[in-house]
């Protein structure tokens, strides 16, 4: 049986422990706190956005901040995990490398890197 642990650090094998398949991965980086790592107030942030009306400008302000920052990917996959955010917000990710992709992701157009939050992962001890 294979043990899994939520206490995940760079080089660990990571799965998505939610899915039928699970897939394994490895840890390439690992943000605890996404507004230390990036200097973006994320939560401000996301309040900003939400308060535009008009859908375009709503986009193009986003493309500001994603672009304004140091780590542009987390950024805009940080504003579409929490884009409907009601209590609890995605702060901390982890950048995974797929060796085998997870269930739903399996088709072939989808990123073998990518960030996601990191209560969606476990190691594989």
């Amino acid at each position: 049986m294979t043990v899994l642990s939520k206490n995940i650090k760079v080089g660990d094998l990571v799965c998505c422990y939610r899915r039928n398949s699970q897939g394994i991965g490895i840890a390439i980086e690992v943000i605890e706190d996404f507004t230390e790592a990036t200097k973006v107030d994320g939560e401000r942030m996301l309040r900003e956005i939400n308060k535009v009306h008009d859908y375009s400008a709503r986009f193009v302000l986003m493309d500001t901040i994603v672009y304004s920052s140091s780590k542009p990917d987390l950024v805009r996959k940080y504003f579409i995990y929490n884009r409907g955010f009601r209590k609890k917000l995605k702060n901390s990710f982890v950048y995974v490398k797929w060796l085998k992709l997870p269930s739903n992701n399996s088709y072939s157009s989808a990123p073998r890197e990518d960030w996601l939050p990191r209560e969606w992962l476990k190691a594989v001890k």
